[in-house]
């Protein structure tokens, strides 16, 4: 009897560290349900940042998504500063589309040891996009730069989330235990 609730206590346990650490973002208002709260959005004079529902098709999830354009020489940027650990592997994940007529408009990311880019020709979500980085410092900038030519369109994102990768060495020392303790269960039984 001790043994059963052993291994419940011990499977609670991997399931609540795997979703703090796996689905618990860092990043506070991913959706834009709450507008540009936790964001930092800067454009040229004659650009604009926002949110809503203006996507082609609506937003990827909720009832909102960002939105951005600039239409002058230097890009617009959208902005969130989180707290990392150096050396730590996260996962940066989101959705990014564009209303663009011709010509292509651009959109870049960077954050800690990753800078990515990606261009749009049409109008659309592209496929979600994740990918992992290296935290670089304690505190860490997640920075969307976009560049668009004069009234072709708007660029968009949705569902922004960072999440910690948990190390291998945690989640084999975890599944080890989990092994052990079902074959002391068999040995008794």
């Amino acid at each position: 009897m001790k043994l059963n609730n052993m291994l419940r206590c011990l499977a609670f346990a991997a399931l609540a560290f795997d979703s703090q650490t796996s689905f618990a973002s860092l990043i506070s208002n991913g959706g834009f349900e709450s507008g540009l709260t936790g964001w930092t959005c800067t454009t040229g004079g004659d650009g604009a940042c926002g949110t809503g529902a203006f996507a082609t098709g609506g937003p990827k999830e909720g009832a909102s998504h960002f939105w951005g354009f600039d239409n002058t020489s230097s890009p617009g940027m959208n902005s969130q500063t989180f707290g990392t650990t150096i050396g730590a592997l996260y996962e940066v994940g989101f959705w990014a589309g564009s209303y663009a007529a011709s010509p292509t408009n651009n959109l870049s990311l960077d954050v800690g040891d990753l800078s990515v880019g990606f261009s749009f020709a049409g109008a659309g979500w592209l496929p979600y996009y994740s990918a992992t980085f290296v935290a670089t410092s304690a505190s860490s900038m997640l920075e969307y730069s976009f560049d668009t030519d004069d009234g072709t369109g708007t660029l968009w994102l949705d569902d922004v989330s960072v999440t910690v990768v948990p190390e291998p060495a945690i989640l084999a020392l975890l599944g080890f235990g989990l092994i052990r303790m079902a074959g002391a269960r068999r040995k008794r039984t």
